[in-house]
């Protein structure tokens, strides 16, 4: 069988079942595990690299609102590749290629493959995703042995929590212009890592927020993660959204409790780096339960003004 991915938690969950030389191309957000760097990538993207989250969000609602799209399929490539099968997402219509671009270009082909298009909103579709993709690719045995790893791994989270009168009250932002809570599955690891979300609806879309909102609850912890970028990339918009008045007025970075973490691999992408991202944050609240505190890569402090605590540059968790 011959894959092309376009969702790179699928093609992370490709690996993790041990059908990872099944891919023969990718997209051009596929970049985990490092060895599918070297497969030919099939689609690009419209949007600027070097944008600024507010440029990105103008961008990203701008051709979707007028329907043009802001991805780009190479079909010639495509067409020389001959999959099989194409892995794509009916998730988020706005930041991914659609399963109906993904169809189009599949029905141009001269032997047109079968689609398969992954919908998770929370954990268990997740989870069934994941069981999807290992029937698709005839490894069942092995989606189910990940699938039960994973979730042990977040009852060993749950019983390790202290009691919910202890957990802080947390805000997760995905994107820093204009601030976005973050929806469908996040709100689900924050409860397994001990913390209560004062924004995300669990299942439900990412929640917009305006300072006044966010100043008004004043969370103890701040969790920073945008989406689709790693530590490094958010870290180059920090001095944007640090600089705001409605910062300075928030008492979690003056007291030691506002983190930037790996949103890219952690929260964006429904694949098995998630239950990770349960582990890093309940490192973050509950260092006396959880074990030492992340650093890079996974997850920085960041400080009144935006600053990076030097003293915090390596970290005793590595991304998976």
């Amino acid at each position: 069988m011959r894959v092309v991915s376009f969702l790179p938690s699928a093609t992370e969950t490709l690996f993790a079942l041990g059908a990872g030389d099944l891919l023969c191309g990718r997209s051009h957000e596929c970049d985990h595990p490092a060895e599918v760097r070297d497969l030919p990538v099939v689609c690009r993207s419209l949007v600027r690299r070097d944008a600024t989250p507010g440029e990105i969000h103008e961008s990203l609602w701008r051709t979707f609102s007028e329907g043009t799209g802001h991805f780009e399929i190479d079909v010639g490539r495509l067409r020389k590749l001959d999959p099989d099968l194409l892995i794509t997402q009916d998730t988020c219509s706005v930041c991914a290629l659609t399963t109906e671009e993904v169809r189009r270009a599949a029905e141009s082909l001269d032997r047109p493959p079968e689609v398969l298009a992954l919908s998770a909103h929370s954990l268990d579709g997740v989870f069934r995703d994941m069981e999807r993709l290992g029937k698709a690719v005839g490894r069942e045995g092995a989606a189910r042995e990940l699938v039960a790893g994973l979730k042990e791994r977040l009852d060993s989270l749950r019983r390790s929590r202290p009691p919910r009168s202890e957990w802080p009250r947390v805000a997760y932002l995905e994107w820093f212009d204009p601030l976005m809570a973050g929806g469908d599955w996040a709100p689900e690891l924050l409860e397994v890592a001990g913390a209560q979300d004062l924004f995300g609806k669990a299942g439900g879309p990412s929640t917009m927020l305006d300072w006044d909102q966010l100043g008004a609850q004043d969370p103890d912890v701040l969790i920073l993660g945008p989406c689709g970028f790693d530590v490094e990339r958010a870290e180059k918009d920090l001095p944007e959204l640090c600089s705001s008045p409605g910062w300075a007025r928030l008492h979690a970075p003056r007291a030691g409790r506002a983190w930037l973490v790996n949103g890219k691999a952690f929260f964006s992408r429904p694949g098995p780096r998630l239950v990770r991202g349960a582990e890093v944050v309940a490192r973050i609240l509950h260092p006396e339960r959880g074990g030492p505190l992340p650093g890079r890569p996974d997850a920085i402090p960041v400080g009144p003004s935006g600053s990076i605590p030097t003293r915090f540059g390596s970290s005793s968790l590595s991304t998976e």
